[in-house]
């Protein structure tokens, strides 16, 4: 079968990724140490990729790692490989490790790896049923940062699969922080849309949908704690890849009525239409 996604670009290089390659000294593969950013492109609009660039920038300030922060020119880098690669529809994953370590245990110059590859197909049924997750008691190392450290809840996926669950949700000192890869938020009894504030990544959907949940329902960035999730009326997580995506049961117990609730499908349906706003502006200019 065909590579749809035949070219990569290495420290600023378009290569074929058949046979692009970093040394066996980087610092991701010897430490783990490194940051990346992911975003989505769409009928070949790049979304949000300004606030996706400002975050990788601030992940790669926060780990050391010297980078170039010129958004023009990470633009046409980016637009460069599309290219190459005919991209429509694709997710784009920039990758930056801490380089060739002399001493296999510091900083070295970054390795800068940009590739495209497709979006991961929706399970309908995940969208009108909602999905089960489990909680773990855990807290990410600088959770501000979007790093390529996803140890545990890589470890934790044989524990989701025996639970008949899809996902995980973080805690810590009783204080819900999120999922490995997405972020969480909740609709008390009341009403409130809840998400919590600190020790969690701050992803790009998650900011869209407090922007548009301000439009429908009262929103509050706070402390978000074990019993808000036990108590909840509905609750949900958001990322690049899965939009927003309603939990329906939490440790084997339901949320609210067992299905998607009222704030999720109208959130769902505000983001779904956002979105086309933003392609079909970026397509009028």
């Amino acid at each position: 079968m065909a590579n749809l996604h035949p070219y990569c670009i290495i420290n600023g290089s378009l290569q074929p990724r058949s046979t692009a390659a970093i040394g066996l000294d980087d610092m991701a593969l010897n430490r783990g140490y490194g940051v990346f950013d992911f975003f989505k492109v769409l009928q070949g609009i790049p979304l949000h990729i300004e606030a996706h660039l400002q975050r990788l920038f601030h992940s790669a300030q926060r780990m050391h790692l010297q980078i170039d922060e010129d958004a023009e020119g990470w633009k046409s880098l980016i637009q460069q490989l599309l290219d190459a690669n005919h991209v429509q529809n694709a997710g784009v994953k920039i990758l930056v490790t801490a380089g060739y370590a002399t001493n296999g245990y510091s900083i070295a110059s970054p390795n800068i790896i940009i590739t495209t590859q497709a979006l991961p197909a929706k399970k309908e049924a995940d969208y009108s049923k909602g999905i089960s997750v489990i909680t773990h008691e855990y807290q990410r190392e600088m959770p501000d940062v979007k790093s390529i450290n996803y140890t545990r809840g890589i470890w934790l996926l044989p524990q989701i699969a025996a639970a008949g669950a899809s996902d995980v949700l973080y805690y810590a000192n009783d204080l819900v922080s999120e999922s490995p890869r997405s972020n969480v938020f909740v609709v008390n009894e009341a009403g409130t849309l809840l998400t919590p504030e600190h020790n969690m990544l701050k992803g790009i959907t998650r900011q869209q949908v407090l922007q548009l949940a301000s439009q429908h329902v009262a929103v509050s960035c706070t402390d978000v704690t074990i019993a808000d999730l036990r108590n909840a009326a509905e609750v949900f997580i958001t990322s690049t890849t899965k939009g927003i995506l309603s939990v329906t049961t939490i440790d084997g117990k339901p949320v609210g009525n067992g299905l998607p609730g009222k704030v999720t499908l109208q959130l769902m349906q505000a983001l779904e239409m956002h979105e086309m706003q933003i392609l079909a502006a970026a397509k009028s200019h």
